[in-house]
């Protein structure tokens, strides 16, 4: 199964423009409330725009679900000189129980209408090759009815979108050279567009003979394609390693993810609260921070969870960011420049005893960060970053009696009376590149 799988994909990699594989679309099934007629030509046109394949639209009476699927497939496929068939299902409408729900002041009944795609793709010869399904839903107040043509469209584009990548992923052959930028003789008329990821593994038609052969089969990485033209594409290397002259598969993935684990040194201006010996007016928070990191875009964008401390004070905030990735020298060395917004949620212990809690304050503010990124491996990696905030101070703080009344703490209950993160910070952790 698995080898028939990938030659039907490498046929559909190495297809000319000029002779597009044929994929048969059909709607089995389908509630009467939707225009099956609609479905067909949203998926003709989105499966037109890939650019990949000749969409042929097929009666519903060529296909049945009452007996065996097979032969029907093989008898279309042969008439129509198809290579593929996308088999269409929409799911009976799934409607929830009406719920009431506030609209200002006025008390509404809703309900929520979901509508199922299901496409399941086939061989010529039948065999199934994978499947993929999406739903759209809307909350619609009695009595409005919903479009329900208008959200089964949504849901094949989104399905057309994603059957590319988890059923007809783009694979391309080439012969790995030296440096972080690698030549692929595949262009946008075999699927391939800029910014998309490949995963590549070294590829050899017998076994080797000799020891650069054998040193030739090491090859493992992840690409990203930064120039498409007719024909030909360039990419980046950006994690593994490629042995030069090396066959090389490379198959089209998702975007990889960053696991980010670090420490992060903020320092802080203090004003005095109640009256302290040794008081210096600054401090250095020490946080941690776990977060998570994609490729999209050409960018990298993600957040971070992150918990710091210091002597009476301590703080929980959470930071968003987004910007480019910058090779240096790939795939070991690149720098990324990200900008974004932080949340800090600060608590610090107050100076007398008759509170029942601490203080706590928030502030928040945006941030820009230059890290520079070394990755010695294929997934485990270093980085070392500078940022600066801009944003607010803690200066109102709230603390709770033991009544239960809460208020706003006076200056003389607290050690800090205000605290303002310093403009420039540093950080440092380890990643881990997933692929």
């Amino acid at each position: 199964m698995l080898l028939r799988v990938l030659a039907a994909l490498f046929f559909v990699c190495s297809g000319s423009a000029a002779s597009l594989p044929r994929m048969g679309l059909v709607v089995v099934e389908c509630p009467e409330e939707i225009d099956p007629s609609l479905l067909l030509e949203v998926m003709r046109d989105c499966v037109t725009e890939t650019g990949r394949f000749e969409p042929v639209l097929l009666p519903d009476s060529s296909i049945s679900l009452y007996d065996n699927i097979i032969p029907h497939i093989q008898s279309a496929a042969s008439a129509g000189a198809l290579d593929f068939l996308c088999v269409l299902t929409v799911r009976p409408l799934e409607e929830e129980p009406p719920r009431a729900v506030w609209r200002g002041d006025s008390l509404f009944e809703s309900r929520r209408t979901t509508v199922t795609l299901s496409a399941r793709f086939y061989t010529s010869s039948g065999d199934l090759m994978g499947t993929a399904e999406e739903s759209s839903y809307a909350d619609l107040e009695t009595p409005l009815v919903p479009d329900l043509d208008g959200m089964a469209a949504g849901a094949a584009v989104r399905l057309c979108d994603g059957m590319l990548l988890r059923v007809f992923p783009v694979e391309v052959g080439f012969t790995a050279s030296e440096g972080g930028l690698q030549d692929i003789p595949a262009g946008s008329e075999d699927g391939l567009r800029k910014g998309m990821f490949l995963s590549a593994v070294a590829s050899a038609s017998e076994i080797p003979v000799t020891p650069e052969g054998y040193e030739q089969l090491r090859s493992r990485g992840l690409l990203q394609v930064v120039r498409c033209d007719d024909g030909v594409s360039r990419a980046r290397l950006l994690a593994g390693r490629l042995a030069p002259g090396g066959p090389v598969t490379a198959i089209e993935q998702g975007a990889p993810a960053l696991l980010r684990a670090g420490w992060a040194g903020f320092p802080v201006e203090l004003e005095e609260g109640a009256e302290q010996e040794d008081f210096s007016g600054s401090g250095l928070v020490s946080f941690v921070r776990l977060g998570v990191d994609s490729y999209r875009w050409g960018l990298c964008f993600g957040g971070s969870l992150m918990a710091g401390t210091m002597e009476n004070l301590s703080a929980v905030g959470v930071e968003f960011r987004a910007g480019p990735r910058i090779a240096l020298a790939a795939p070991s060395l690149a720098l990324r420049l990200a900008a974004g917004g932080m949340v800090d949620f600060m608590i610090q212990e107050v100076a007398v005893e008759y509170l029942a809690t601490d203080a706590s304050s928030v502030l928040a503010g945006g941030l820009a960060e230059a890290c520079l990124e070394y990755l010695p491996s294929s997934h485990l990696g270093l980085s070392a970053s500078v940022g600066s905030f801009l944003g607010s101070r803690a200066d109102s703080w709230t603390v709770q009696e033991a009544s239960g009344q809460a208020r706003e703490a006076a200056d003389d209950e607290l050690y800090f009376s205000e605290v303002a993160l310093e403009p420039f910070w540093l950080s440092a952790g380890i990643y881990y590149l997933i692929y």
